[in-house]
């Protein structure tokens, strides 16, 4: 199994450091995504991980919605798995598509592909502590473990998990 993992896009980032040309910055984050996912069905790569932030605010444009959901819908053929960033917002993904797979805060989220597991949680400044309660991997797979750093009232994401020594 052939699988891309991308993180930090920021669909819809106001791009003020570019003046005049943040239009034309925005566009050119979108078409770097579009050209990797018509790269990845070329190759036949059938999943694509999506960890956090493909949108730069809670309230992304409507046009930058638009341009994502109809890339997810464009290529039915690959799996596109969001797990949400600090950026990103549950407003952020409101359209339900078959090959668009989400997770959830509340608890570890898991999708079998096949000899692949990939879990995921969406973290926040509440259940960071804890975690790694819930996360069960599977013994006879390999398994992928998808998180995004960032979270919101914390200033060193290094610090949110902690392991037993």
């Amino acid at each position: 199994m052939k699988i891309i993992h991308l993180a930090d896009i920021h669909l819809s980032s106001k791009m003020e450091q570019f003046e005049e040309k943040a239009e034309q910055r925005r566009q050119e984050i979108f078409h770097t995504l579009q050209n990797v996912v018509s790269g990845a069905d070329s190759a036949g790569i059938g999943v694509v991980l999506l960890c956090g932030d493909v949108f730069d605010k809670p309230r992304p444009t409507l046009k930058d919605k638009k341009q994502f959901y109809n890339l997810v819908k464009d290529y039915p053929g690959i799996k596109f798995l969001y797990l949400k960033g600090n950026h990103d917002n549950v407003q952020s993904y409101n359209e339900e598509l078959p090959n668009l797979l989400t997770f959830t805060e509340t608890e570890w989220k898991k999708y079998d592909l096949g000899g692949v597991v990939v879990a995921g949680r969406e973290l926040t400044k509440d259940n960071v502590e804890n975690l790694h309660e819930g996360l069960e991997l599977e013994a006879d797979k390999y398994n992928i473990v998808m998180l995004h750093g960032g979270v919101p009232g914390t200033s060193n994401a290094q610090n949110l998990i902690q392991t037993d020594k």
